[in-house]
């Protein structure tokens, strides 16, 4: 009989969970290689070269008129301009989604505590169902704000024009 009632609960944080994938923001734009040093210098990018199978990773050092000098863990390497089809990277907007995102998850968990609560104080049960229910409030709080975190970030992917 508990899993049976364990279950529309289950489902429900499944579904909440999976809203990150229609929240998360996402932007494309085609750039021009001189406009390119004012938005990436000093960010942490993937740059997509070739055909687009080849990705480096690493924080862009500077732009010239030649190439783009990209500093890895281990090395600099100065890539082609010819060669950069696609840079991406992923820019912080604030802390709205963070904010909300904890405060419903918390908004979500409270009611299970106390439903966990009343429920133990009317029936003769195992003393378990108070860390299990502080467990499920403290995992909704952290998916609420994993998920606003989503929502506070946004992917920046900006596509080389070509002369």
């Amino acid at each position: 009989m508990r899993n049976a009632s364990v279950r529309p609960l289950f489902v429900c944080v499944l579904l909440w969970l999976s809203t990150a994938v229609l929240i998360a923001r996402s932007r494309t734009e085609t750039v021009e290689w001189p406009s390119l040093a004012a938005e990436i210098e000093g960010r942490d990018v993937t740059v997509r070269v070739g055909g687009g199978k080849k990705r480096w990773k690493g924080r862009v050092e500077s732009v010239n008129p030649t190439g783009l000098v990209l500093a890895s863990k281990k090395r600099t390497e100065t890539l082609p301009r010819d060669s950069v089809v696609e840079i991406e990277y992923r820019r912080t907007l604030g802390a709205r989604g963070r904010i909300v995102g904890t405060v419903a998850g918390v908004g979500a968990g409270v009611p299970v505590v106390v439903f966990a609560e009343i429920y133990q104080r009317n029936e003769t049960s195992s003393p378990r169902i108070r860390g299990a229910a502080l467990s499920i409030a403290a995992v909704a709080a952290a998916a609420g704000y994993f998920l606003g975190r989503e929502r506070d970030v946004e992917r920046v992917v900006l596509r080389i024009s070509r002369p």
